[in-house]
């Protein structure tokens, strides 16, 4: 049984879901930026990190270095924190340990029930209370954060909705949930940028082989990623309490940041949010995430529109029939 050993403890989690490629990196560290806030990046994939399981991070562009530039294994923010928490972020489980099948049942009990049902479900089947001891590991290292650091506010920017839900589901009143989205035909382009298309292809071509005859496919792929990516969250987005979460549009959060924060303040916390144009120098330790977040550069809030100038009508043909229908549903026009 799921004790609630955390909730007299004043803090809350702001979980940040996006299919990948949508800003999550650029949101958690703005909001990282405050002063009554931490950001731990992708925080389910501690282990991996930590590990250097380059298997497991699978993006070639990716890094296993902390934003503070060490080595999770070696960063002294993080040595901190296992130690608080009584954690071994080498052995100990903090995302999914059951099959799809399970997932897909833990999804629908949520759906249908909503946290505290399921919750209690775990107390009967073994395969819900196991993803609920790797949400309580969270909680546990959440809570040696919140401790040492003195914050109210802990970002989560793991972007998968079955993580938030098992979250959730452990404890339904310290979690909030932002919805990030970004234009369909953006976060699919960028998706297959440079050695990324490799993740679409499953890594199974030989590095001499032509990728442009494969990057329709790999395009494709992308596409069907997003679309699924996006109705799950989108379903799971509606299903919680109005005062639980928050919509947001990358395009909106980089153009017009002062509105952005207005809005993300008045639903999900209770201090006053800095709206400056320029992202702070302050170290975070965030782990995951866009490889940008490591660039030195990486100061300017701007829109990032690369991705049009790749843009063609075969795209335009794919992307018409796979996602223009989500995509318009989202407010996007083409």
């Amino acid at each position: 049984m799921i004790r609630m050993e955390y909730d007299k403890e004043f803090y809350e989690i702001v979980y940040i879901a996006s299919a990948n490629r949508s800003g999550s990196t650029l949101l958690e560290h703005l909001l990282g930026s405050q002063g009554d806030v931490v950001n731990c990046g992708e925080f389910r994939r501690i282990t991996d990190f930590y590990s250097e399981n380059k298997k497991a991070i699978r993006d070639p562009q990716n890094t296993t270095a902390c934003t503070c530039g060490e080595k999770v294994s070696e960063c002294g923010f993080w040595s901190k924190v296992q130690s608080a928490s009584g954690m071994d972020f080498s052995k100990d489980k903090f995302t999914s340990q059951v099959n799809a099948l399970n997932r897909l049942l833990f999804k629908l009990v949520f759906f249908v029930f909503g946290p505290r049902l399921t919750r209690k479900s775990a107390d009967f089947y073994r395969p819900f209370a196991l993803e609920l001891k790797s949400a309580k590991n969270c909680f546990q290292v959440f809570s040696a954060i919140h401790r040492l650091n003195k914050v109210t506010y802990i970002i989560d920017s793991s972007k998968m909705i079955y993580h938030f839900l098992l979250l959730k589901t452990a404890y339904p009143d310290k979690v909030k949930l932002i919805t990030l989205v970004r234009d369909g035909r953006a976060v699919s382009m960028s998706s297959i940028r440079g050695n990324r298309i490799k993740i679409f292809m499953g890594g199974r071509f030989a590095d001499g082989l032509n990728v442009e005859s494969i990057r329709q496919k790999a395009f494709k792929a992308a596409v069907k990623s997003w679309v699924s990516v996006t109705i799950q969250t989108l379903i799971f987005f509606y299903r919680l309490p109005a005062q639980e979460r928050l919509f947001i549009k990358y395009e909106k959060l980089v153009t017009d940041l002062n509105e952005s924060f207005g809005t993300i303040n008045n639903h999900l916390f209770n201090s006053k949010l800095n709206t400056s144009q320029q992202l702070s120098t302050k170290v975070s330790h965030a782990i995951g995430g866009s490889p940008s977040r490591l660039k030195s550069n990486f100061s300017e809030i701007k829109i990032d529109d690369g991705w049009r100038k790749d843009w063609t009508e075969e795209h335009k043909k794919m992307f018409g029939f796979l996602g223009a229908l989500l995509n318009r549903f989202l407010g996007y026009r083409s």
